[in-house]
């Protein structure tokens, strides 16, 4: 058994099954993105731990990447970093960018800036690089508690999974979007 005391966010299973990937803050070093390893006694260790705000991280499908989102540059942006060894990060965006998702064959990445919802080619080989960045449309779509949570995910064919709620006299709804 493994217990926490501080508020976390599971992300993410290894394409292996063999860890989690969570998000814990902590008062001394802000939110951070660490590794939990399930095999045996669980061992937590970190992966991005800086005095900033890092959150929403997504791995790859192939398990060679991880994409973020920090507040290192004073508002939140998109970062990618090889994994599980940490090396050279690659900035994805510039202008704002949160909540990041892979696409299913890791090529593209999907995030939220601005009021939009865009997408970014992502080419790891021979040196990783994004490139063909697109507004794909307008994000009126819910965003679940916002902040440190994604309140969206893609489909393998590449379609999208919004949220959108409405109130009227029957109450509270919420429809489910598929975005083609």
């Amino acid at each position: 058994i493994w217990k926490l005391d501080l508020h976390t966010h599971l992300r993410d299973w290894t394409p292996d099954g063999k860890a989690l990937i969570y998000e814990s803050s902590d008062p001394k070093t802000s939110n951070d993105i660490w590794r939990l390893d399930l095999e045996g006694s669980p061992k937590a260790t970190p992966l991005i731990q800086t005095l900033f705000n890092e959150h929403n991280s997504r791995l790859s499908s192939d398990g060679h990447w991880i994409a973020y989102a920090s507040n290192e540059s004073g508002r939140d942006e998109i970062y990618i970093q090889p994994y599980p060894e940490l090396g050279s990060r690659v900035t994805v965006t510039t202008n704002g960018g949160d909540q990041p998702v892979w696409s299913h064959d890791s090529r593209t990445l999907f995030f939220r800036s601005n009021g939009a919802v865009y997408a970014v080619d992502f080419v790891a080989a021979p040196q990783p690089q994004v490139s063909n960045l697109r507004s794909l449309f307008q994000d009126y779509f819910d965003n679940p508690q916002a902040g440190n949570h994604t309140g969206y995910d893609v489909f393998p064919d590449g379609r999208l999974l919004m949220l959108q709620s409405s109130s009227g006299k029957e109450g509270s709804r919420t429809k489910i979007i598929m975005v083609f």
